[in-house]
């Protein structure tokens, strides 16, 4: 899968924005491709001492164990 990083100028103050190209059908992933992760969300679990490499194995986590408390994408969810 193909997944695009946005790090904007104030990281790692602020999260990067992940975003699959093109969108995946999954329950964690919005319809816009943008991944929903709590580990990515600067009110949840954001912190700046988190690594590219956590990010990114978190993020296949995710795909391998949906998180079914936090859909982003209500059909993938209840397929």
């Amino acid at each position: 899968y193909k997944l695009r990083m946005i790090f904007k100028d104030d990281y790692p103050s602020s999260p990067p924005k992940c975003k699959f190209e093109p969108p995946l059908f999954h329950p964690n992933v919005y319809p816009s491709g943008t991944v929903c992760l709590s580990l990515l969300d600067e009110e949840k679990d954001w912190r700046p001492a988190i690594t590219i490499k956590q990010i990114l194995l978190g993020i296949q986590d995710l795909l391998n164990e949906p998180n079914v408390k936090d859909p982003a994408q209500a059909e993938a969810y209840t397929i």
